[in-house]
């Protein structure tokens, strides 16, 4: 029976993908504190919202230099992971115009 099971479900389990995500505004910093990522981006408001660790599989250090301390717009996949924050695997990696709630435009 057992046998059977497993081939009705190899027939028609199909894994889930990976859910989209994306991240209008945050300061892109380099973080090994998770050994998943390689970069954290941090929420810019004190006590909201959170932080996301990231991972970069098709970038190298050098393409992200100019975005290191820069207010980002992260696109990718959202992935579990051991880390204590989400894990994002980036897609898309753009400087942001969205200014974060808690920064001030000024006049």
């Amino acid at each position: 029976m057992s046998a059977a099971l497993a081939i009705g479900l190899g027939a028609s389990y199909t894994p889930a993908e990976p859910a989209k995500f994306e991240i209008p505004f945050g300061f892109l910093q380099k973080d090994d504190t998770c050994p998943e990522a390689t970069h954290i981006l941090k929420y810019p408001c004190p006590g909201t919202g959170s932080d996301y660790y990231l991972t970069f599989p098709k970038a190298k250090p050098a393409d992200l230099a100019g975005f290191l301390g820069q207010n980002v717009a992260v696109r990718g996949t959202l992935h579990t992971s051991t880390c204590s924050r989400p894990l994002v695997q980036v897609t898309k990696l753009t400087i942001s115009a969205v200014l974060p709630p808690c920064v001030d435009p000024g006049p």
